[in-house]
């Protein structure tokens, strides 16, 4: 007997695990130290070489009876060249190495031979996935896009992932924790291991412990402010502030990227109340519908919006992360910051006397002290 199995997508920590849990199923522990052959591509590399050099080792693994006599395991990690229209896959040298690799499967693996691939991306319209899915397995593990996706298959393993270290979080540290790490199970776990030590001796983790142990890792540093400050919590938004600017963050770029966030939210509130969009849901689980009519009058006007048209080019999950922030506070309001915003990067770039860093604080004082409870 032998068997294949391929694990490839972007939530790399569930596919690392997978392609292990079969290594281990193929080949156990006890025998893995004279009947499994571990390959890897070198860790960030693009380059054809490190690529072909790794397919051919892996064949000559294949094709090499077992020290012993016996069955034999091969593990390839890290193949980063099975997508051809991505480095290093597109180069001719590593496609040449696929697919002399894709005719070796086409023949079978020889007798008690198995093949493990853990991939960082596959194109599945090529042969050599073809071939795997045929004569083997070939599973996707992608990081969640869709709300009901987050739902149904990742908050699931957060939440096992939180009480495997014997910490409590509230809903709203968790929202804070996503919201920085993004839908990465492997940034997820290691964001928790800080926590749990930081939280010690106690058990439970707040929303605080998280704004200051976990810096962004999903979107750029210019979110952070624009993210603080829709909170409407002024005391996270001037910590939030000190930070980026002990890390010499310019206030100018800040500013643009709060100006674009108000933007977004100002549709998206103006669209709710026209009842254009509803967002539905418990306070953990919310979805966002939206009711525009083909050729509408609504359509029209969304369409003038251009790329700036919220119920296309904003990802689901996104725009229920940008409605349920919309609804904190009326349009007006959101107007209102948008245009203290504007006047604060003209004051800034024009000839005020105070550095930009405190027109940037005075700015946010004045427009979160009337709503923070903080």
């Amino acid at each position: 007997m032998s068997a294949l199995f391929l694990a490839y997508g972007d939530d790399d920590l569930s596919a690392a695990r997978a392609a292990q849990a079969k290594v281990d199923a193929f080949c156990p522990p006890e025998e893995q130290a004279f009947s499994l052959e571990t390959f890897a591509v070198e860790p960030g590399a693009k380059d054809a070489e490190s690529a072909v050099r790794a397919i051919g080792a892996v064949r000559e693994a294949i094709a090499t009876p077992s020290m012993l006599g016996s069955g034999k395991t091969v593990f390839l990690k890290g193949a980063n060249f099975l997508s051809p229209r991505k480095e290093p896959g597109k180069f001719a040298a590593v496609k040449e190495a696929v697919e002399r690799l894709t005719e070796d499967l086409k023949k079978g693996l020889p007798e008690e031979v198995n093949l493990v691939i853990l991939a960082t991306d596959c194109d599945r319209s090529t042969a050599f996935y073809k071939i795997c899915a045929k004569i083997g397995e070939a599973a996707a593990f992608a990081v969640p896009e869709r709300a009901k996706d987050v739902k149904a298959e990742f908050f699931p393993l957060v939440r096992e992932a939180v009480a495997a270290r014997g910490i409590k979080m509230p809903a709203d540290a968790l929202d804070a924790l996503l919201e920085r790490t993004g839908y990465s199970l492997r940034l997820v776990e290691s964001e928790l291991d800080k926590l749990a030590l930081y939280a010690m001796p106690k058990t439970d983790v707040t929303r605080a412990d998280v704004v200051a142990m976990v810096s962004s890792q999903r979107v750029h540093q210019f979110w952070e402010y624009a993210d603080a400050f829709c909170t409407g919590n002024l005391a996270e938004t001037l910590q939030c502030l000190a930070t980026l600017f002990r890390q010499h963050v310019f206030p100018v770029p800040l500013v643009v990227n709060l100006q674009n966030r108000l933007r977004q939210l100002l549709l998206f509130r103006d669209a709710m109340d026209r009842g254009l969009a509803k967002l539905s849901g418990g306070e953990r689980f919310r979805s966002l519908a939206w009711n525009i009519r083909p050729g509408s009058e609504e359509e029209a006007m969304m369409e003038a919006l251009g790329a700036d048209r919220p119920d296309k080019v904003v990802p689901p999950f996104r725009a229920v992360s940008l409605a349920t922030q919309a609804v904190k506070f009326p349009a007006g309001r959101w107007m209102r910051w948008l245009a203290g915003a504007v006047l604060a990067q003209m004051e800034m770039t024009g000839d005020s006397r105070l550095p930009p860093e405190t027109v940037l604080e005075l700015f946010t004082i004045r427009a979160l002290a009337p709503v923070s409870r903080h």
